[in-house]
């Protein structure tokens, strides 16, 4: 399966995930992540889904899904444990359909995600092996810690004020400013400026 990768402004568009099981849940998690106005319907959630949508307001329709539904939806994932009720969804979808039943049946993949502020990765082997696509994932939490946010937004910060300066702007990508504190990076920022000049 060939896929292309890319990356959708999820705060624009409006999400349907049919199903409440784990695999659900997941999705649920990297959507509200994501930002998107989710809309959830299942019969049944996990606790952990439950609670997901009573803390983020989620909406939530109690019952089965019901034909055409999907029809209103720019993206939609179908993650009931029916593989019936996953093809009428993806048939009524007109837009992206994600199936995690079968990821060659939709036309969309939704990666495992690992976010670090405006850093996101992703990693996916197109429905090959889950487990190592989590295995990945998990290692690249590892490595990419929650010091790359602030790292990222000191780049961005650099990038508004010095957009013309490739010098400056390569210099920052060092390793070691990901673990400087920010006042730190600031100061070196200034010395690399000094040096510029």
């Amino acid at each position: 399966m060939k896929v292309l990768p890319l990356y959708i402004n999820s705060e624009k568009i409006r999400v349907l995930l049919v199903g409440g099981g784990n695999i659900a849940c997941r999705k649920l998690k990297l959507l509200i992540d994501a930002g998107a106005d989710v809309t959830v319907i299942a019969k049944v959630l996990t606790p952990q889904c439950q609670a997901l949508v009573s803390e983020y307001a989620i909406t939530y329709y109690e019952r089965a899904y019901e034909a055409g539904e999907a029809s209103e939806y720019s993206l939609v994932i179908a993650a009931t444990n029916s593989l019936a009720v996953n093809a009428l969804v993806e048939q009524d979808a007109n837009q992206l359909v994600c199936r995690v039943d079968d990821a060659k049946l939709g036309n969309v993949l939704l990666p495992a995600t690992v976010r670090r502020g405006d850093l996101v990765l992703t990693v996916s082997t197109g429905g090959a092996s889950p487990s190592l696509t989590k295995k990945i994932s998990q290692e690249l939490a590892e490595q990419y810690d929650i010091q790359y946010a602030d790292y990222v937004d000191f780049l961005s910060f650099v990038r508004k004020e010095h957009r013309g300066n490739k010098r400056i702007l390569q210099a920052v990508i060092d390793s070691r400013f990901v673990t400087m504190p920010a006042n730190k990076r600031m100061h070196e920022l200034h010395n690399l400026l000094k040096l510029s000049d």
